[in-house]
């Protein structure tokens, strides 16, 4: 019986962890193309609201730390070649290592 209910549970988690993943991802693409969030809406505000009559209404929580942009410093090893055409390009572009590193990563 235990079991089961332990089933039950995950299974009902998921679709509130993929409705996380999925803000965690709206928001990061935001402020990758430097749009506003707006802060969360309190709840009671949204449950007064009767355009969401008869909704089911859920909260997810978001790590902060996930949103971080604090700049840290890494340590990567690189085939010569490779660091060397990566620099290229960098300086092509007009941008240091980091910055270049950081665009290509966002997909800028």
């Amino acid at each position: 019986m235990a079991a089961w209910r332990s089933r039950e549970t995950q299974g009902a988690r998921r679709p509130l962890d993929r409705h996380a993943a999925s803000r965690l991802a709206w928001i990061d693409a935001a402020l990758d193309a430097g749009e506003a969030v707006p802060p969360p809406s309190p709840l009671e505000a949204i449950s007064a609201n009767l355009d969401y009559a008869g909704w089911v209404l859920s909260v997810v929580a978001i790590d902060p730390a996930a949103l971080d942009d604090t700049a840290e410093r890494i340590d990567i090893t690189l085939p010569r070649r490779v660091l060397r055409r990566l620099d290229e390009d960098a300086r092509a572009a007009g941008e240091t290592r980091s910055g270049y590193i950081a665009k290509l990563a966002l997909g800028a």
